[in-house]
């Protein structure tokens, strides 16, 4: 999964780990991302620098969820 809220840094990276193989899950936002979390990626790149939610608020979240 990536999550940015760069529009233009989730298509470059989208469009590279897409073209190796990968399956990949883009977010734009930490809602997006917790929405988005059902689908059970494997690895998850997350800007920690984003409006409203931050990625370590984001990255909490999924910690406790995992308890």
């Amino acid at each position: 999964m990536v999550v940015d809220d760069e529009k233009d840094i989730v298509f470059l990276l989208h469009d590279y780990f897409t073209f190796n193989d990968y399956e990949v899950i883009t977010a734009y936002n930490v809602q997006q991302a917790t929405e988005k979390l059902n689908e059970k990626p494997d690895l998850i790149l997350l800007d920690i620098n984003m409006p409203a939610e931050n990625g370590l608020d984001f990255c909490k979240q999924i910690r406790n969820q995992t308890d």
